[in-house]
């Protein structure tokens, strides 16, 4: 799991042991390594920095979600009893004043200044491998055996259902939540996250799974890595008539 900073002057990357490794990076584009700090115990499944860039949060596999201080690793908060095995995801308001969670199984708001959580939100019961938030935090997708379905956070209808016919491993919403990624085996479907109907298919050339999908700023590149060696990185550009749906 790797991640930016909003700044764009630090690298952030989590292992497999529960370390995360920090590296600046100068006008030239040259990494240069800061700190390295175990915050948990357990792989990092995911890492979401702060508005300000000093603050962040990160999502670990012993079901523990950690909201940590940048410049010393000091963790200011755990919160527990959380399934992050397959995956997770994590966000902060615009504002950083709060943030959400989920493993796929239930959404969490958490407020902090008081470093509580505010808020827990049931999601739809089934098995997946992904969880995804929408970038203004009002919708959730998760992947329910072959479907995906989306939930919205702040109403109670039901879940919108995009039916499918494989395993997506992967997911990102676009910039601007209307569409989302999905990684299966050697390919990336696009969505329509309104209806949930599928907008298009890319065919990856590596093999295996897509384990890592990410979208360009301004939504219309994404990039995907296929699996199980996943030393590809293949980038698409979505065609003008998609991008306006």
């Amino acid at each position: 799991v790797v991640v930016c900073s909003p700044d764009g002057k630090r690298l952030i990357a989590g292992t497999f042991s529960g370390n995360v490794l920090v590296w600046t990076l100068d006008e030239q584009g040259n990494l240069k390594p800061e700190n390295e700090f175990a915050i948990h115990s357990g792989e990092v499944k995911c890492i979401a920095v702060s508005p300000d860039n000093q603050h962040a949060l990160s999502l670990h596999s012993t079901g523990v979600a950690c909201y940590w201080d940048i410049e010393s690793g000091d963790v200011l908060a755990r919160y527990s009893d959380f399934r992050f095995l397959s995956g997770g995801d994590a966000m902060f308001s615009q504002r950083g004043g709060q943030a959400m969670i989920t493993d796929g199984t239930v959404g969490a708001v958490i407020d902090l200044s008081k470093q509580t959580i505010l808020q827990q939100m049931a999601l739809p019961s089934g098995s997946g491998q992904f969880a995804a938030i929408a970038p203004n935090g009002g919708v959730i997708a998760v992947g329910r055996t072959y479907d995906v379905q989306w939930i919205g956070t702040q109403r109670s209808a039901r879940p919108i259902v995009g039916e499918g016919n494989e395993l997506a491993w992967s997911a990102v919403f676009a910039p601007d939540g209307r569409r989302l990624l999905t990684g299966g085996r050697e390919n990336v479907k696009l969505w329509n996250v309104k209806t949930g109907m599928p907008l298009q298919k890319f065919q990856m050339g590596d093999g295996g799974y897509v384990k890592h999908v990410a979208f360009s700023p301004d939504g219309i590149h994404f990039a995907a890595i296929g699996g199980p060696i996943g030393k590809l990185v293949e980038v698409f550009r979505l065609s003008d008539g998609v991008t306006q749906r």
